[in-house]
């Protein structure tokens, strides 16, 4: 009886949460655009640029990384002794 109950009470308040996310106006791209400042906000964005430090098979290496708005991107990975050079053009 006690699981019964506990399972009524659990259903009782997940079914009005999910359905107050189902059930909002925006999508989950609008809602993420309004949390980093609106679309114009990121329509303002001419690249990106990424640097992280990356690990293959034991051994660490970096990697970087260009986006532009035009569809450019550059990608430079270094592991050890090995290097690699990706350019690359949207059409």
């Amino acid at each position: 009886m006690f699981r019964k109950h506990r399972i009524r009470k659990i259903v009782l308040v997940a079914i009005p949460l999910f359905a107050s996310v189902a059930f909002a106006g925006d999508s989950a791209i609008d809602r993420w655009a309004n949390a980093v400042g609106g679309r114009e906000r990121i329509s303002a964005i001419k690249s990106i640029y990424r640097e992280g430090t990356i690990e293959y098979a034991g051994t660490q290496g970096t990697i970087k990384v260009w986006h532009t708005a035009d569809g450019k991107y550059r990608k430079e990975e270094r592991i050890a002794t090995y290097s690699l050079i990706g350019n690359l053009r949207r059409r």
